[in-house]
């Protein structure tokens, strides 16, 4: 398998920039779990929606195939899956932030360009690779990276080095 990920810290405030270059590029987003059999597309990641913080990202429900599996909690209740190896989806999972202790837990961006079924390798759309690989490089130019401590590496919006720098949160996994 071959993919690709980024590790960020953002507050909530920071995903409308990221919800405009959604809509700007065509970009549809869902909030996860599923409920049903069914893709629930929300208006962007900014959006709180029973507290959900992976979003999947893509251009076209069509292209998506939802798998039903019974519930090993519930007897006789269905759980509805979305697998990122085989669909052109992208991860987004969302940063948690603690406000009364001010902790922010990382988020990160995720997707698969490359799988092996049958022992045969399986490139995905050239299409999905090309705006999941610009979505990457978006996040990368707009946020800043860390240059030291545990979480060398990784990226944050301006917002968070602000803070970090006048140590009024922390950063956590």
């Amino acid at each position: 398998m071959r993919s690709k990920q980024l590790s960020f810290f953002m507050l909530p405030t920071d995903y409308t920039e990221i919800d405009k270059y959604l809509t700007n590029n065509n970009i549809l987003a869902s909030a996860l779990p599923l409920i049903e059999n069914d893709v629930r597309i929300v208006s962007g990641i900014s959006q709180t929606l029973n507290d959900w913080t992976r979003v999947i990202l893509f251009k076209c429900v069509n292209e998506i195939t939802i798998k039903t599996l019974d519930s090993k909690v519930e007897v006789g209740s269905k759980v509805y899956s979305i697998s990122p190896t085989e669909n052109p989806i992208v991860e987004f999972d969302k940063c948690y932030f603690n406000e009364e202790k001010k902790q922010l837990r990382n988020g990160r961006i995720y997707f698969i360009k490359k799988f092996y079924s049958d022992n045969e390798l399986i490139e995905k759309p050239e299409i999905f690779i090309s705006w999941s690989e610009n979505l990457l490089k978006y996040l990368k130019k707009n946020l800043r990276i860390i240059k030291e401590g545990d979480f060398k590496g990784c990226y944050a919006s301006n917002q968070v080095m602000d803070l970090l720098s006048k140590c009024e949160i922390e950063l956590i996994r």
